[in-house]
């Protein structure tokens, strides 16, 4: 899914791509753009449980018709 609408960001246009990926179930690691990184339960999410940048909460109900 790709997300482009050119007024979603004020700051300037944004593209967001979605996929999905196949992984084991071993934590991921943070690189050196990032300070941390993990793997969340879709349930803790959509209960507002995790703060997201932008409209990124919407883009994460789209992927999962929710």
């Amino acid at each position: 899914m790709v997300m482009g609408e050119p007024t979603r960001d004020p700051r300037k246009h944004i593209v967001s791509i979605v996929y999905s990926v196949t992984t084991d179930d071993s934590e991921p690691n943070a690189g050196d753009d990032a300070a941390d990184a993990r793997f969340w339960p879709l349930q803790t999410v959509l209960d507002g449980n995790v703060p997201l940048a932008g409209d990124h909460m919407q883009i994460i109900k789209n992927w999962f018709n929710r």
